[in-house]
């Protein structure tokens, strides 16, 4: 894999200037780079590099629809390494008591059509403040793909939150809308959504929530095809 690029490198200023958090999202990414990305765009690698940024990209999507929903004292944090597992995206939020040892952490979330929920999560924790952790797994899978495909992905993304919930407070799977309605109704797909509704804490809340972006993996491709034409063109040599 190509290494990433400085911070101020033509290409890294290329993709802040289409959208900061998509640049933060291929630097901080396990499967690929700024580098990378270049070297597809000017034709050095294949179809496999081409998933793995419009995957990286549409984690800076989300986290920039993500970072427009007023979330008091909170911080978003892409692609980052914490408690010895690589998140998507985190989020950290300091939360105030909402009762004696009992603190309030609300989830954004939707139902199984794509409505918008809140879940108010209750903690229970011995402190006067707690920084609770909500861990995010994005999946850009294309809405048109084999759907044994797309059930992997959900599958995988619930077994990688299943991990994260180790060490966060809270876990939500973002899937695009048209993906997620495409194998809906299979029985496979009614198994892992009662197995994502299980997950549970110590006090019967529920943990770990699903969320449906609409189209997450269009926005992602034009976003991929608008950075490929700005980058193709510059020289990898700074």
């Amino acid at each position: 894999m190509a290494p990433s690029y400085p911070y101020n490198h033509p290409v890294s200023q290329a993709i802040r200037g289409y959208n900061e958090w998509i640049y933060w999202a291929l630097e901080g990414s396990n499967n690929t780079s700024t580098g990378h990305f270049h070297d597809h765009a000017r034709g050095f690698s294949g179809i496999d590099a081409r998933r793995k940024a419009i995957g990286a990209i549409g984690e800076g999507i989300f986290a920039s629809r993500l970072a427009s929903i007023p979330v008091y004292n909170s911080g978003l944090f892409i692609a980052r390494s914490f408690g010895g597992y690589h998140h998507d995206l985190i989020r950290v939020t300091q939360l105030s008591r909402a009762g004696f040892g009992k603190f309030e952490l609300n989830i954004n979330y939707t139902d199984y059509v794509g409505n918008d929920m809140d879940y108010k999560l209750s903690l229970l924790r011995e402190a006067p403040y707690y920084k609770a952790i909500v861990s995010y797994e994005i999946k850009t899978l294309n809405p048109k793909g084999e759907k044994q495909y797309i059930l992997q992905g959900l599958s995988r993304g619930i077994d990688q939150l299943e991990e994260r919930l180790q060490v966060a407070d809270a876990a939500v799977l973002i899937f695009d809308l048209d993906a997620f309605n495409a194998i809906k109704n299979l029985p496979e797909t009614q198994s892992l959504l009662r197995k994502m509704e299980s997950m549970k804490d110590d006090s019967g809340d529920r943990i770990m929530f699903l969320r449906l972006e609409k189209d997450l993996y269009l926005e992602s491709l034009r976003s991929y095809h608008a950075i490929k034409g700005r980058i193709e063109n510059i020289s990898p040599e700074f």
